[in-house]
């Protein structure tokens, strides 16, 4: 009879990432000598990928998973560890589609690689992550995680990568490590049915073999009519000595033909023990047996089971370490965590305008993406990036140049171009082609992109005219298509000009301030919602909707007014007035009743007669609303507000305004995010010489507008019209050609604006009765910036009449900037004017082609 399992672990294929345990010093001096190790950078072209090792490893869990809930139903018998691994099985099997997620192949391609070791051509942080693991027993501790990362960043800094890519390392290295413990369970499980194959046979022939000799005893007495007196109790002790020798020849018949093996392993002879003390007395002999042999191994049965225990009570251990680092790693904040190991975070902290600290964290998540875009750029260390922009912040600093002296300005502002000359100096890399195209293009964009469009236009211009030979040119018809032509051109040739434009330029991502501790006393905010008071169910629902923004952004220098006009009349006053005004009136004082508080205000105002229109109404709509209360809050002149209710002493202090339509929602904090990007050094606004137009930094900020899901549901043509509706609760700034390229944006009526540079650059600008869509030209004077990682969300016309009156609408104030094309303004705000005019011809000249 032979053996049938394996009879050592020599078999496995990887033992589990256990080494001598560490703590304290002895960790941090460990991860010294690991960083002196790998202080030589990689030369080595080799890149292993991690990838392939973490599908391998769920699908050997998935099998390992069947087989030992089919043992532990079938034997009624569990290792111990395996109860750590069963109830969390599905936790472990989510990491299929969570590490590579977190892992992409592009990523892990960028990651620097081990050049020596074990480890060759694998990601360095993986070969640290797997010492911190080994010397640890998976018993991950966040603490001791960050010495030990810090400890080795004292002579190896890692990059900002690799930093990111900690959390998701440490699951892969995890997972692995629960493989190999899980390899050891099924082993054992292995070992213990290979035992039981071979024992449980013998000892059921002996337990036959026992319960026949006392079938004959019960037999003989039942002859005789008395029971049996043992020979102890006669004393006949000869009889006695030769009982046990007796059983001890039948066991050594039954195992006469058996082989003991060279080698047992502990799992093997922990069960043998276990059957045979199941068995009782009767087993001795087979004991005894098993001794003999196991003599050739230097030990016994009962010190080979003794062993065995020991490993099940620390393989267990381990599997319970691994898997509450799992949860642990989920629970972490790594956000915070990353900022507290990050060197370039050092470095940034002490930014000489004390601006960085002050920013929310996705901003200084952008700061730091673009030194390591930046260090891979100029084939540098993300420290040489990260001090060489502190140094050239300092310097700013020491000639009192406050915009200069905040790092951003080197990393996002005008100071780049300088910025990368003195990492051209510093590192004399040879840039690669499309970084130096990006260079170039950024460095004269109206250049290149006027030049593109004009040569795009002209080449499916002239590919379009070489059909049309036949037509005679100097004919009103021959220019009339060529005009035609010309539209229809422009309309495919922009779009994948604007197309090319976002795949060679990221997306502008524009910092914010946290205003962690609430919107401060200077940055003192009135939202206000300009519209027509129509009847008092609509005061009402404007009241509602005020409530609800109220709710979702609540915070002690943030302030609401609904800014009014009635509708348009033949008379000054109607009879309907009084009872909409004093609905609107109840509900403003109702809602600062109901929050005890001063948040809420009114201010409406009289009608006046316009002669160009031959009604009354309110003054310049919603342009003159915005330009009258501007002047409420700077106390300049009179204005036909003649309602004014609420707290009217804050109203000097308020420095900006939000703005939004009436059918336009406010998410839950959007609010502070405006203001915050508002109040960022970077864009600060900067008026000319004259005080007639922002020239740098912004006056207005315009975020993405989405659209409401109730309006898009509404009816059949909105919800097929309007698109993508909701709002994106992983919102991130999206591309925009105007923003990206030229650094400015498009107003389009609803965002955040600076007062005092606001009204200075677009109060006295327009004249009367001469602009119905005032956004567009509002935004060039005050210069407006988009914000497309905050959204607002907007209603959408519900039928198609609506959309074509809404169109007419913006058509025609389009058409009303046509002098403006003439005035002394940069070409970059002309062409935006002039693309207004252009698209309204796009379906017209389409249609006539």
């Amino acid at each position: 009879m032979k053996f049938f399992a394996r009879t050592s672990t020599a078999g496995l294929k990887e033992t589990p990432y256990k080494d001598i345990a560490l703590h304290g010093e002895d960790l941090l001096k460990h991860a010294e000598e690991i960083a002196r190790a790998n202080s030589i950078p990689s030369l080595n072209s080799l890149k292993r990928t991690l990838l392939p090792r973490v599908e391998r490893n769920i699908k050997f869990l998935e099998r390992a998973y069947h087989e030992i809930t089919d043992y532990t139903a079938r034997t009624k018998d569990a290792v111990p560890a395996t109860e750590w691994f069963l109830d969390n099985y599905y936790s472990l099997r989510s990491l299929r589609e969570e590490i590579p997620r977190s892992l992409p192949p592009k990523f892990e391609r960028q990651l620097p690689r081990c050049s020596s070791g074990d480890f060759i051509g694998y990601p360095r942080v993986y070969a640290l992550l797997v010492e911190l693991i080994e010397h640890t027993d998976s018993q991950l501790q966040r603490e001791s995680l960050k010495e030990f990362v810090n400890a080795y960043q004292v002579q190896v800094p890692l990059s900002s990568g690799e930093l990111w890519a900690i959390p998701t390392i440490l699951r892969l290295v995890i997972l692995e490590n629960v493989r190999r413990l899980t390899e050891l369970i099924l082993f054992t499980q292995e070992e213990r049915e290979s035992a039981d194959k071979w024992i449980l046979p013998l000892l059921e022939g002996q337990s036959e073999k026992a319960e026949s000799a006392a079938g004959k005893a019960a037999a003989d007495q039942a002859e005789t009519g008395r029971p049996e007196i043992s020979e102890l109790e006669t004393g006949n002790t000869e009889a006695v000595q030769r009982k046990p020798n007796e059983h001890e020849r039948d066991w050594t018949e039954r195992l006469k033909g058996i082989t003991p093996l060279a080698e047992y392993s502990p799992a093997y002879a922990d069960q043998l023990l276990r059957r045979i003390r199941e068995h009782g007395i009767e087993g001795a002999p087979l004991l005894h047996w098993l001794d003999r042999a196991l003599g050739k191994q230097n030990t016994t049965l009962e010190e080979l089971a003794k062993l065995e225990r020991q490993h099940q009570t620390a393989y267990q251990v381990s599997m319970g370490n691994a898997i509450t680092s799992i949860h642990l790693i989920t629970a972490e904040d790594w956000p915070r965590f990353f900022e507290e190991i990050s060197p370039v975070e050092r470095v940034f902290a002490k930014d000489p305008s004390d601006t960085y600290p002050q920013m929310d964290f996705e901003s200084r998540d952008a700061y730091r993406h673009e030194v390591e875009l930046l260090a891979r750029n100029f084939h540098t260390s993300e420290l040489v990036v990260a001090r060489t922009v502190l140094a050239r912040a300092e310097a700013a600093r020491l000639i009192n140049d406050a915009l200069g002296s905040h790092i951003g300005y080197a990393l996002f502002g005008s100071g780049r171009a300088g910025l990368e000359e003195d990492l051209m100096q510093y590192t004399g890399a040879n840039l690669n082609f499309s970084y130096k195209i990006r260079r170039a293009v950024r460095s004269n964009p109206l250049a290149y992109y006027f030049g593109s469009l004009s040569l795009g236009i002209c080449l499916l211009l002239l590919a379009v005219l070489s059909f049309a030979r036949s037509l005679n040119p100097f004919t009103v018809g021959y220019l009339c298509f060529l005009l035609l032509a010309l539209i229809w051109a422009s309309a495919l040739i922009i779009p994948t000009l604007n197309w090319l434009v976002s795949k060679l330029f990221k997306p502008t991502f524009l910092p914010k301030l946290e205003l962690r501790g609430g919107i401060p006393d200077e940055l003192r905010t009135m939202v206000v919602v300009p519209t027509l008071l129509t009847g008092v169910e609509r005061v009402k629902e404007l009241i509602a909707e005020m409530e609800v923004c109220y709710l979702a952004n609540r915070d002690k220098n943030l302030y609401f007014a609904l800014l009014g006009d009635f509708v348009d009349a033949g008379a000054e006053v109607l009879p309907a007035d009084e009872e909409i005004l004093t609905a609107a009136k109840e509900g403003i004082e109702k809602l600062n009743g109901i929050y005890e508080s001063d948040k809420f205000f009114l201010f409406h105002r009289h009608r006046l007669y316009n002669p160009a229109e031959g009604v009354w109404m309110g003054w310049e709509r919603k342009r003159g609303k915005l330009l009258e209360f501007n002047k409420l809050l700077r106390k300049e002149g009179t204005t036909s507000y003649d309602v004014q209710l609420g707290n009217l002493d804050i109203l000097p202090s308020i420095r900006f305004v939000i703005t939004l339509d009436a059918d336009t929602k406010l998410p839950q904090g959007t609010a502070k995010k405006l203001i915050g990007t508002l109040a960022h050094p970077l864009h600060i606004p900067k008026l000319n010489q004259e005080g007639t137009r922002v020239v740098q930094g912004f006056g207005v900020l315009q975020p993405r507008v989405g659209v409401s899901i109730l309006s898009a549901a509404a009816t059949e043509f909105s919800g097929i019209y309007a698109g993508r509706v909701g709002v994106d609760p992983y919102t991130t700034a999206i591309s925009d050609l105007y923003q990206d390229l030229f650094g400015e944006g498009i107003f389009t009526g609803k965002g955040i604006y600076e007062v005092e540079a606001f009204h200075r650059s677009t109060g006295a600008t327009f004249p009367e009765n001469r602009i119905l869509s005032h956004d567009l030209i509002e935004g060039v004077y005050a210069r407006a910036g988009l914000v497309t990682d905050i959204e607002l969300v907007d209603g959408y016309p519900s039928t198609y009449f609506a959309y074509l009156r809404r169109q007419h609408r913006w058509v025609r104030g389009d058409w009303q900037l046509i002098p403006w094309l003439f005035k002394p303004l940069p070409f970059l705000a002309k062409w935006k004017i002039f693309d207004n005019l252009r698209r309204s011809l796009e379906n017209p000249a389409q249609l006539l082609l």
